[in-house]
């Protein structure tokens, strides 16, 4: 939009952000989580095990496997050889782009298809390798070889199946969900503001449906140009553009720090200890320093 390569969201959620790689292992290791039910199988292990160290060495081992079995392989090999690195190159270079985007990093997982291809790609070829290395030396027999696959099969269409059962009967809306804290926050906001309120919100989504109030959307989809070149690309004061958009409430459980200078916080609902929503009145001026 607007002449650049990011969406909107992208130049929100990065904005303001001192590129670093702090962000890179968490990246490269979410890859081969989305791909292996290495976080479930590491479920008993602390969550930096689970979701960073351990699928980063299974990432580690899949790939000096894959490697192994296209030094092995034939014409075919170098020719799938190509289509892996090629993937795994743009990966690479995907991951160090998002790993200095600040907040778009963690959601960066819409925009990652190239490197979750590669990752899946890299385990099944070095599922091939080590079936190929058991076999070479008699640790694996053909017979006890078609019943590990029938039995790997049945189990991840239970893990699968297992999956979408829980996917059924999750209830976004239930008490401990971020989901029904937003909820609350707009029932506030219906029983306690005039339905002429203007509030503004960088995630607005939820808000505007159930609170039934004019609500001016500050990620994602813009409400015109103006704020896209001003505000996001200009660096002007976001102040200053909710004053002459007559917004009274701002909304969100992330707010930037400028906005909360001079203000008063009239409701505010914490969601466990990650988040705490707070409705700011930003039509009162801030007091002169």
């Amino acid at each position: 939009m607007g002449r650049h390569w990011l969406p909107v969201s992208a130049l929100i959620k990065a904005g303001g952000h001192q590129w670093t790689l702090e962000s890179f292992p968490i990246l490269a290791a979410r890859g081969f989580d989305f791909v292996t039910p290495i976080a479930w199988v590491l479920k008993p292990f602390p969550e930096t095990v689970r979701v960073v160290s351990g699928p980063l060495a299974l990432g580690i081992l899949t790939l000096a496997l894959a490697w192994s079995a296209l030094r092995a392989g034939g014409p075919s090999a170098r020719s799938l050889g190509r289509i892996w690195a090629v993937l795994g190159l743009t990966g690479l270079a995907q991951l160090i782009v998002l790993s200095g985007m600040g907040a778009f990093a963690t959601y960066g997982v819409w925009y990652q298809s190239p490197y979750f291809i590669f990752c899946a790609l890299t385990v099944a070829m070095a599922t091939e390798e080590l079936v190929r290395w058991a076999l070479n030396r008699a640790l694996l027999k053909e017979t006890a070889l078609r019943r590990a696959a029938i039995l790997a099969a049945v189990l991840y269409g239970a893990f699968t199946a297992a999956w979408f059962v829980r996917l059924a009967r999750d209830n976004d809306y239930r008490e401990d969900s971020i989901f029904y804290t937003c909820y609350r926050v707009s029932q506030w906001l219906r029983e306690n503001t005039r339905e002429t309120d203007v509030v503004a919100s960088f995630n607005a989504g939820e808000l505007g449906y159930f609170s039934g109030r004019i609500l001016i959307n500050l990620d994602g989809l813009v409400n015109d140009y103006s704020y896209y070149r001003d505000v996001i690309l200009g660096g002007a004061n976001l102040r200053e553009y909710l004053a002459a958009n007559h917004v009274k409430y701002f909304v969100d459980h992330s707010i930037p720090s400028d906005l909360l200078e001079g203000t008063r916080v009239v409701y505010s609902l914490p969601h466990r200890t990650d988040h705490l929503y707070q409705v700011l009145d930003v039509s009162i001026p801030p007091r002169s320093p």
